[in-house]
């Protein structure tokens, strides 16, 4: 079982006690988010820091303008 800390740009986003370590070009979803790993880094003995990416969330305008009344 190993210690993983998911970090993205300087913060620690999630702590997770897991048996497998996810590999470099893995994608994994983290709070709902997709996140791809770029960069994995052994700390201690049983502790990783894994480096992430969250795909950026692009909303859509669903709603139409209200129609003006004349």
């Amino acid at each position: 079982m190993y210690v993983i800390h998911f970090v993205e740009d300087k913060k620690r986003i999630l702590t997770q006690f897991v048996q497998k370590i996810p590999s470099v070009d893995d994608q994994v979803k983290i709070k709902g988010k997709k996140a791809k790993v770029i960069r994995v880094e052994p700390q201690e003995q049983k502790q990783v820091d894994i480096h992430i990416v969250t795909e950026k969330i692009v909303k859509k305008n669903t709603k139409e303008p209200p129609k003006k009344r004349r």
